[in-house]
């Protein structure tokens, strides 16, 4: 089992506040939202987070390798289009299964 913490990125207040956390805290994995910040993502990827999943606002597939390219662990809509996982919603919950 993994701990995924999810940020939704609002403004410029919201990074700072999620670079502070992720500095502070040792996440398995950390989910960005929506994902269109590049640079801020590769400010966040060179402070040592690698294990970034992206999801939200991903509407193509050239914004989906270019978050690949600067070091996205995955996007969940390039996985899901693959086949590679399913994503189910409830109203309290978001349950991502991932095929092996």
């Amino acid at each position: 089992m993994f701990t995924v913490q999810r940020f939704f990125i609002l403004n410029s207040r919201f990074c700072y506040t999620m670079r502070k956390s992720l500095r502070e805290f040792k996440l398995d994995i950390v989910q960005i939202m929506p994902c269109l910040l590049f640079k801020e993502i590769e400010k966040i990827i060179a402070d040592g987070v690698s294990s970034i999943i992206f999801g939200g606002m991903i509407e193509d597939k050239q914004t989906a390798i270019k978050l690949l390219s600067i070091g996205a662990m995955a996007c969940l809509l390039l996985m899901q289009i693959c086949g590679i996982c399913d994503i189910k919603y409830s109203k309290s919950q978001v349950i991502i299964q991932i095929y092996a």
